[in-house]
């Protein structure tokens, strides 16, 4: 997980912050985080970020707007994280509108009835 957050943190720099928070204690999010000395993390060892977040359970993902406010609901699990990544990402660089081909183009399946 900690190479994941790692990578995101150092490829999407540009374009999101993530901040990571973690409990525990320095010694064990050092040796968890070594060869990520760059990377963003706050220590919450008495737990004080988790409880203002009412979140129970690690990973969890929270959403910030850039003002402070929460922007969404947290959402738990690496695939949670991603999504908020993704979302966020998407929220902060809306894609420009693209052609979809025909449907008739491009057959992504053909459902055929069995021969009786």
């Amino acid at each position: 997980m900690v190479s994941h957050l790692a990578r995101w943190q150092a490829s999407l720099a540009d374009a999101v912050t993530l901040g990571v928070i973690a409990g525990g204690t320095r010694g064990a999010n050092d040796e968890a985080w070594e060869g990520h000395e760059d990377s963003a993390l706050l220590l919450d060892g008495d737990d004080a970020v988790a409880d203002a977040f009412n979140i129970r359970a690690t990973p969890v993902a929270v959403a910030i707007h850039p003002d402070g406010r929460i922007a969404g609901v947290a959402h738990g699990g690496m695939s949670g994280v991603e999504m908020v990544i993704r979302l966020a990402l998407r929220n902060a660089y809306p894609a420009a509108e693209t052609k979809q081909p025909a449907a008739a183009s491009v057959p992504i399946l053909r459902v055929e009835p069995r021969p009786a």
